[in-house]
């Protein structure tokens, strides 16, 4: 494994275990949970979802276009029962002005980690993400039937 995978896939795993101390520390989760409310809920547009036999990349591109779009609803349809907000969706607490996606993930058999620079005009209310660029890494696994959903994401270290 490349030192670059093994720093993503390590990066990754903190902000797992960022998301699942979260879990534990309700109070913080429930005022994550509350923001999406100071974030605009109006949709621009919608994306179309990608098949069963899309490639991660294109349901990563799928998603990053809706939560761009601030449509949330159908960046929920590309996550897994996990990827929800306090374990790595953004989708509804922030203001995403462009979104830079590195062009090679790290790949570890059915698993993939995106590293992905977020450029936002406006952070999570509690600024734990803040505004201007950050750095996003989003997991994504395959699913039984074949297909890519998006399994969690955070900030790394």
């Amino acid at each position: 494994m490349s030192l670059l995978v093994s720093q993503s896939l390590a990066r990754f795993a903190a902000a797992v275990a960022l998301g699942v101390l979260c879990g534990s520390a309700a109070s913080a989760c429930a005022a994550s949970a509350t923001q999406s409310a100071a974030v605009d809920s109006s949709v621009e547009s919608s994306v179309e979802l990608p098949g069963i036999g899309a490639s991660p990349d294109q349901v990563l591109d799928a998603y990053l276009t809706a939560f761009k779009n601030n449509d949330c609803e159908t960046a929920a349809k590309l996550g897994s029962s996990t990827f929800r907000i306090g374990n790595g969706e953004l989708c509804g607490d922030v203001r995403v002005d462009s979104i830079d996606r590195t062009p090679h993930p790290a790949v570890s058999g059915d698993d993939v980690t995106y590293a992905v620079t977020l450029h936002l005009s406006q952070g999570t209310v509690d600024g734990t993400v803040p505004e201007g660029p950050v750095t996003w890494f989003y997991a994504l696994h395959r699913q039984a039937d074949g297909s890519w959903k998006i399994t969690g994401g955070g900030s790394g270290p």
